[in-house]
């Protein structure tokens, strides 16, 4: 960023996505009362920029290789296909425009029937190598933060137990890790060292609940042992629907071979 030595214009240089340079460039500028100079091609066009889809929300790109040609598709007018399964769906940032050439899809199946050149998909599932494949090398996936993770464990129950549960848990659902929000749990779990591990090895926030809170959720199956133990009915099930917000549960309550997930 520089600024003209009358202070008139702030002028955006390298990095104006990713790196924050337009939106720095433009607060400066309004400090100053001077006039921002942003000469990236989205904002130029005013339509919505690839690389920064969905980042106020937390969205997660699977991989960056291909986000300059998706960009240069969208910028130079050519049919680009956008699918989103899952996640907010204000993601057109303020004052931006929905290019005419921009074609939004409501499943996977209508988006491969699409002429496109490229693809934006926004989803919470890790797609299987078929439909990676026949989407092309000009796709760009997004992974929203979607999914809340309930967890309850034995007092002592290792890192690496937990964790495996929960690779193994999102691949037999076919689900993404980018797009684990937070873990939820009993606050009786909360100083939990392999849960804390989990959560500070994936960048997790931990939300817990008193068993007053968990209590109120009701349950298909309550277990008195879990409620001799924590005060509550039940942990996982509770948690995860009341950090998420959701009615229902993505899986129901499951127990790992050697250790029991109440």
């Amino acid at each position: 960023m520089v600024i003209d030595e009358r202070g008139e214009h702030v002028i955006s240089l390298l990095s104006g996505h990713l790196g924050g340079a337009n939106r720095l460039t433009r607060q400066v500028a309004q400090l100053m009362d001077s006039h921002p100079v942003i000469t990236t091609a989205s904002d130029v066009q005013g339509i919505f920029a690839v690389d920064l889809l969905g980042s106020e929300f937390g969205w997660r790109a699977e991989g960056f290789a291909t986000m300059k040609t998706v960009s240069a598709a969208l910028v130079n007018g050519e049919a680009v296909a956008f699918m989103q399964e899952s996640g907010e769906r204000g993601w057109l940032p303020p004052g931006a425009v929905l290019p005419e050439h921009v074609r939004l899809c409501g499943s996977m199946a209508e988006l491969q029937e699409a002429p496109f050149s490229a693809a934006v998909v926004v989803t919470d599932r890790q797609l299987p190598e078929p439909e990676a494949a026949a989407l092309g090398e000009r796709t760009v996936v997004y992974h929203p933060r979607s999914l809340v993770l309930g967890l309850g464990c034995n007092r002592g129950t290792p890192l690496a137990e937990l964790e495996a549960v929960v690779l193994d848990t999102l691949a037999e659902l076919g689900l993404s890790l980018l797009s684990v929000r937070n873990v939820a749990t009993a606050a009786i779990k909360g100083d939990e060292p392999g849960l804390l591990a989990l959560c500070a090895k994936y960048g997790w926030e931990l939300a817990l609940f008193s068993p007053e809170q968990l209590n109120t959720v009701v349950l298909e199956q309550p277990s008195e042992i879990v409620f001799k133990a924590t005060g509550a009915y039940g942990v996982c099930e509770p948690a995860a629907l009341l950090s998420s917000g959701a009615r229902s549960l993505v899986l129901k309550k499951k127990k790992a071979a050697m250790r029991p997930l109440q």
